[in-house]
């Protein structure tokens, strides 16, 4: 089971569902807390207590959306084989910084998880033996994610990328906004 030691006992293994906003998703990823929920009364079916939501906004940024708080997560390609992350933890000022920051650890040690894993799927592919990749049936939106990138970087002729000095803003109602300016690696 992924994340044994971190969330793996607090989330369905391999449940999940998508929807796609243009390049946008949002990912929904239940805790097996919905076990509970009274299934006639869906009035007490409240999203956030009982699933975390990933918004991943194209091309960089993504806000995990949990019971109590909000992480947002920035990817910042380096090279083609290097990216930087950012993690930021947003909670309110509750004085449980104790609280937030187990939370936030919690968050870094699961995404090291995924890397990690990624990482060695990567290393995989380097040695060309696999011509094409088949993703499973719980990774939908990945799948959809390659889709939007390919799409997005093939539509133009030649492809036009990010430059230095370009915003790039996100915004969701009621959450916020988020600007990025893309910068040269350095």
């Amino acid at each position: 089971m992924a994340h044994r030691d971190t969330i793996g006992p607090y989330f369905h293994d391999n449940l999940s569902t998508y929807e796609v906003f243009g390049s946008h998703f949002r990912s929904v990823l239940p805790r097996k807390s919905t076990r509970q929920l009274p299934p006639d009364d869906e009035a007490l079916w409240y999203l956030r207590e009982h699933a975390n939501v990933l918004y991943s906004f194209m091309p960089s940024s993504q806000l995990l959306v949990q019971q109590d708080h909000i992480v947002w997560i920035q990817a910042n390609p380096q090279a083609v084989d290097s990216t930087a992350l950012s993690l930021f933890t947003l909670a309110p000022d509750d004085g449980r910084e104790t609280h937030w920051e187990r939370n936030h650890d919690i968050t870094m040690r699961t995404l090291t998880e995924d890397f990690d894993l990624a990482e060695s799927i990567q290393r995989g592919f380097t040695t060309g033996a696999n011509a094409h990749v088949n993703f499973g049936r719980f990774e939908g939106a990945l799948t959809r994610f390659h889709g939007v990138v390919d799409g997005l970087v093939s539509a133009q002729d030649p492809p036009i990328f990010m430059q230095p000095g370009d915003v790039v803003r996100c915004e969701v109602e009621s959450i916020g906004a988020i600007e990025n300016k893309v910068v040269t690696p350095g």
